[in-house]
């Protein structure tokens, strides 16, 4: 059984807060989470590091791309991996780890949760090569996502 069917139905039924109807379409850059990079989150210590073992652009669009990532802690020597997918969206920014859909409220007036920065950190370099302030980020490509 093919996993996209079930990751766009699941992104089917989220709300959103529409981005804007003559924005020019994002070009996503997955520079950030090709094989081999760590991605690192230092919202709290200790700090939350994941290798990128494997990157599979599972589906694009003009304003939209589906990843499929395979990760690992890079401190952990028993070389457990885990399968992440990321929905680089300006309309709903998502990271499905497991059972946990995280929709990041991506948006100009407001800081994420910190529980949220660690999500925000691999989002970020899935969909625009790297971290930075989540603010700016809103505001430079228009996220607008209204917080849950």
């Amino acid at each position: 059984m093919s996993l996209k069917p079930f990751l766009w139905a699941v992104l089917a039924g989220v709300s959103f807060t529409a981005h804007a109807a003559n924005a020019e379409p994002v070009a996503f850059d997955h520079i950030g989470v090709q094989a081999g990079k760590t991605i690192e989150s230092c919202y709290r210590e200790p700090c939350s590091s994941v290798k990128v073992l494997e990157f599979d652009l599972l589906d694009k669009s003009a304003d939209s791309a589906m990843l499929g990532l395979t990760l690992t802690d890079p401190a952990d020597t028993s070389n457990d991996k885990w399968k992440v997918f990321v929905n680089c969206s300006i309309d709903s920014p998502t990271v499905i780890f497991g059972r946990q859909t995280s929709i990041l409220p991506i948006n100009p007036e407001m800081a994420l949760a910190g529980v949220l920065q660690s999500t925000y950190a691999l989002y970020a370099a899935a969909c625009h090569g790297g971290y930075e302030d989540e603010m700016q980020l809103a505001s430079k490509f228009g996220y607008n996502v209204a917080d849950w």
